[in-house]
């Protein structure tokens, strides 16, 4: 590999290192937009629980150890699962919940 070569691979490593910062970043951001003591303490841990074709729920243990939950649609999209949204994507776009990732150009 060329010094070219190189020096565009740790460019592009860097872009997408930085890419996910900023994903990362947004995602903290909306969390804390929502609870603002979230990260007082540990990371604040999340999960989505409920059946896929009626009703999600989204629950988070705050980093001061308080718990909160409420209703998947309630939240931003960037706060939903990445996995949740491909398994939302596998239902028929009338789902309720494909409909707001549709809306969010998901």
């Amino acid at each position: 590999m060329n010094k070219a070569q190189e020096l565009y691979k740790k460019l592009h490593d860097a872009g997408e290192e930085r890419d996910d910062l900023m994903k990362q970043l947004a995602k903290s951001l909306a969390i804390q937009a929502i609870w603002p003591d979230a990260f007082e303490g540990d990371r604040p841990k999340s999960q989505v629980i409920g059946n896929i074709r009626k009703s999600l729920v989204f629950h988070i243990t705050l980093g001061n150890g308080r718990k909160d939950s409420m209703p998947l649609e309630d939240l931003p999209v960037i706060l939903w699962p990445e996995a949740v949204k491909d398994d939302l994507k596998a239902l028929s776009v009338y789902n309720k919940y494909n409909k707001i990732l549709l809306k969010a150009g998901q």
